[in-house]
């Protein structure tokens, strides 16, 4: 998994694990304000990604409505089937950062969008944030 922050900084899964560790997840964080903040990561992602081809860079924000729901639907569905309630919260990570890189275009992440949907996930849980199936 190769993921990159904001500056274009290379981000080391292990040390992302420590920081998420080292900060507390008592922030209210509701899903309206988790899935705006996926929508615009996956924006730069991609704004980011078409420059580096060569391309114009566009706003395409009201091409894809509901985006950020989407987004948060994705990372259910590639990290609940892996994961269970008594996971610690290094796989929780671990897991939650190979789902982004798999889903973001060019594996840019805004870093304080990704520690508030880790920390989401961390507050409600596993099987709460998990749908059941």
């Amino acid at each position: 998994m190769i993921l990159k922050d904001e500056n274009g900084k290379f981000v080391n899964p292990k040390d992302f694990v420590l920081e998420i560790a080292l900060e507390a997840i008592d922030e209210d964080i509701n899903e309206i304000d988790l899935e705006a903040g996926l929508s615009e990561m996956y924006m730069t992602a991609l704004s980011s990604d078409l420059e580096s081809y060569g391309l114009p860079q566009t706003s395409l924000e009201s091409f894809f409505p509901e985006l950020g729901k989407k987004i948060l639907d994705k990372v259910k569905s590639f990290i609940c089937p892996q994961l269970n309630e008594d996971d610690t919260q290094d796989t929780i990570v671990n897991t939650v950062l190979d789902a982004i890189a798999a889903i973001l275009p060019g594996g840019k992440i805004i870093t304080w969008v990704l520690k508030k949907l880790m920390k989401f996930i961390l507050k409600k849980g596993v099987v709460a944030f998990c749908p059941v199936s």
